[in-house]
């Protein structure tokens, strides 16, 4: 089954730290009309286990990528969304 990859950018320290585990989300305001936030929505009641996030760092281009481990709406601000990663790399 093809893996499906999600992709955000980043700035630093946020990507550095997220890219060393010490962050392993991303919270991210939802935009309507954006694809990625319907798939992401599908995987807070689904888990499909072949969802990865990439995270680009805006100012070197450099990235990663980890597997997607949940996603869920802030209670308190449902139009943001936290996405978890595992950490380990694939």
């Amino acid at each position: 089954m093809k893996r499906r990859i999600i992709e955000f950018k980043s700035v630093s320290p946020l990507f550095e730290m997220e890219k060393a585990g010490e962050k392993p989300f991303t919270t991210r305001k939802i935009e309507a009309g954006d694809k990625r936030f319907l798939y992401l929505g599908a995987l807070i009641s689904s888990r499909q286990p072949y969802s990865y996030i990439k995270i680009t760092n805006i100012a070197s281009g450099e990235t990663f990528e980890r597997r997607i481990k949940a996603v869920e709406l802030l209670s308190k601000c449902p139009w943001w969304m936290i996405i978890y990663w595992e950490h380990k790399e694939d």
